[in-house]
């Protein structure tokens, strides 16, 4: 019950940031990275996270953010994966690092997964820069300009709880947009150490 109280508190906390005005609403298309579980019991763990869409709440004035995403998947080292639809997060920018940017305080839930139904509750510190970008690539130039954002770095360091599962986190994810350019990356250097390994032709004597 006390969880349920969490949520509902938690969610009318971003309908009054929602409704208060000067609100400055912007999105990314999503965010890929990794999370660190050091585990209460002393086990440790690693999951592979995206995320689809990533839509932003922020009011200057007070700093005052909230961030949800309708798509969380993670994939676990043992090969366990969930994906959770309701992602939602409050944030304070207490050290400004940019217009959409700083260092703060956040608290999180996931719920709604495929698996269990069973929220997952975080805290911390989170590290963000999340601005605009304009830049060039091959003669095309690249612009993210707002509402639409370039999520460049995101660091949080905290709590997590699920039911029985107590952990410290280290959870780092950057935009989206680079996965294409990174798999590209992988892929070559797959392909250029593969033709490293064939023998080279030699003419007939």
């Amino acid at each position: 019950m006390k969880k349920i109280y969490f949520v509902l508190i938690f969610f009318l906390l971003g309908m009054v940031l929602f409704a208060e005005k000067g609100i400055e609403p912007t999105f990314s298309f999503g965010s890929i990275g990794a999370t660190f579980f050091a585990q209460d019991s002393g086990d440790f763990d690693i999951a592979f996270t995206a995320t689809v869409l990533d839509i932003h709440l922020f009011h200057p004035k007070s700093r005052l953010g909230f961030d949800f995403s309708p798509f969380y998947f993670k994939i676990f080292t043992d090969k366990s994966w969930q994906i959770e639809l309701v992602n939602a997060t409050l944030f304070h920018n207490t050290f400004s690092l940019g217009k959409h940017s700083g260092i703060g305080p956040f608290a999180g839930i996931h719920w709604l997964d495929f698996n269990e139904n069973i929220p997952t509750l975080t805290a911390g510190l989170r590290i963000r820069y999340l601005e605009e970008l304009r830049t060039t690539a091959d003669g095309s130039d690249i612009m993210y300009i707002s509402p639409l954002l370039f999520n460049y770095v995101n660091l949080d360091i905290g709590l997590a709880y699920r039911k029985d599962f107590f952990a410290f986190t280290l959870a780092f994810k950057t935009d989206l947009s680079l996965l294409p350019p990174l798999a590209f990356l992988v892929l070559a250097g797959i392909m250029g150490g593969e033709r490293e390994k064939v023998p080279p032709p030699y003419d007939d004597l």
